[in-house]
């Protein structure tokens, strides 16, 4: 099925952030493979990906279930993504949260769950910084399902 410019511009900006994310994530995730290099995606949407990974993770586990899931694997491209997006916010609250990965101790899971709780409170935000940069990069997502050359 073929995502019409209409339809792409209507989630881009006339749909509630979360909703639009969701949308168009759920497009570009038929694509990806973890396996390929940027999981088989353009730049842009890697970038949003990563967040997505980073920030469902916590929002459903915490920091714990993040590295636990994730290890540091994607942890510097995530960095980059969240500098990318211009969102220092939760760059700040990842490099914080890696501090406490060499000793997962009762004080430092504690710490986590605070890190957990500053994270909840910018998901808004966090939503707006994406939808801000797809439409930045609005030419680069979606290639294929638009029928673009690729």
């Amino acid at each position: 099925m073929k995502l019409s410019k209409i339809y792409l511009k209507k989630l881009l900006y006339d749909t509630e952030p979360t909703e639009a994310i969701f949308q168009l994530s759920n497009f570009w995730l038929t694509r990806a493979n973890e396996e390929k290099i940027h999981f088989g995606l353009s730049l842009p949407e890697y970038y949003v990906q990563l967040i997505l990974i980073y920030t469902g993770e916590v929002v459903n586990g915490g920091h714990f279930q993040y590295y636990k899931n994730r290890g540091l694997k994607y942890f510097q491209d995530t960095l980059n993504a969240c500098e990318i997006i211009s969102n220092t916010k939760i760059k700040n609250i990842l490099l914080q949260s890696s501090k406490f990965l060499e000793n997962v101790t009762d004080e430092n899971y504690n710490k986590w769950n605070e890190l957990d709780q500053e994270l909840y409170k910018i998901c808004t935000d966090i939503d707006k910084n994406i939808i801000e940069f797809l439409i930045k990069n609005e030419s680069s997502i979606l290639i294929q399902e638009r029928g673009l050359n690729v």
